[in-house]
């Protein structure tokens, strides 16, 4: 017997007995008003900013980067600043072409390195959002799905939004059906390197959420 056949029959030997899942564990209901605050003590926690109320998206863009001029959304948003529509942008994108690009909305199929193109600002819309971990779920419905981790400042928009205990009661809300999802927890960071905390490590450096 070769020694990888003697390996795998000592494994097949020592096989450990089958163990069922553990029950999920009750989670008293929460009221609309305590899932709301949950979310945003623990989407603070994560590094995220949490606004509502009375919205001027001027002040909410430049409180999330002052200098920005190249700012994408895909929704209307109410600023006195030059937003794209589309992402079908060129490599290198000027103040005018910002402007342009404000009144036409074209396909993103010539788009053959996504990660070229440098955002500022990105407003996106989501409609799921998690009161446990404070993070919000996106799906194929964002024009590309690299948006959110190409831009500087991301700016989510919660809409006529569902605001879940748990990512269990997260899950069951998702269309099985979806090409693509994604959930996000504050802004990128890591602290892999001695234990240090570096926020913006590799996607945007903050993670601001306006609740509508």
């Amino acid at each position: 017997m070769s020694s990888r056949s003697d390996i795998l029959a000592r494994l097949r030997g020592t096989a450990v007995p089958a163990v069922s899942l553990p029950a999920y564990p009750t989670i008293p209901e929460l009221t609309q008003e305590a899932l709301v605050e949950r979310f945003r003590a623990n989407a603070s926690a994560a590094g995220s900013t949490v606004i509502s109320g009375n919205l001027n998206w001027s002040e909410i863009i430049s409180s999330a980067s002052p200098s920005a001029h190249k700012i994408y959304s895909d929704g209307n948003i109410d600023t006195d600043k030059s937003v794209m529509r589309s992402f079908s942008l060129p490599e290198t994108l000027s103040k005018s072409h910002t402007a342009e690009l404000s009144r036409t909305r074209t396909s993103t199929d010539n788009i053959n390195q996504p990660h070229s193109v440098l955002l500022d600002v990105a407003v996106l819309t989501s409609h799921l959002a998690v009161a446990e971990n404070g993070s919000i779920w996106l799906t194929d419905s964002v024009e590309h799905r690299v948006i959110p981790f190409i831009t500087e400042h991301l700016i989510i928009r919660l809409i006529d939004y569902d605001l879940v205990a748990t990512m269990a009661d997260a899950y069951d809300r998702l269309d099985s059906s979806l090409a693509f999802c994604i959930c996000i927890a504050g802004p990128s960071k890591t602290a892999d390197i001695e234990q240090s905390l570096v926020i913006g490590a590799q996607a945007a450096r903050s993670l601001t959420i306006v609740l509508e």
